[in-house]
């Protein structure tokens, strides 16, 4: 069988979760710099018992905790409100992207 040498495989989309609690100064910081740009994030609640083990497994103390991942694994992830990480994602083509019509994040 021969391979068909124009069939391009692409690179797989990464999703963003950030676990975030209320009353957060910097889940908020996060919350409106995200709402910025037209970057998708699922947003969950970090003071549940498996979420907040993932994040301390993680290394993270400090909420929001931000996750980047593709192909189910994880990428890159950061602790805390990070603008620049914020940048990033904005730039990264492979970065699922809100549906046109407005900002939203998904919860």
């Amino acid at each position: 069988m021969t391979e068909n040498p124009s069939l391009t495989v692409l690179p797989s989309p990464k999703t963003v979760v950030m676990y975030s609690k209320s009353q957060c100064v910097q889940c908020d910081a996060m919350k409106r710099a995200i709402a910025k740009t037209d970057v998708l994030v699922n947003e969950l609640d970090a003071t549940t018992a498996e979420n907040r083990q993932l994040c301390i497994d993680l290394g993270y103390m400090q909420a929001p905790v931000t996750v980047v991942y593709q192909n189910g694994e994880i990428t890159d992830s950061w602790s805390g409100f990070n603008p620049n990480k914020v940048n990033e994602l904005k730039n990264d083509p492979l970065v699922v992207r809100v549906p046109t019509g407005g900002h939203e994040l998904a919860a």
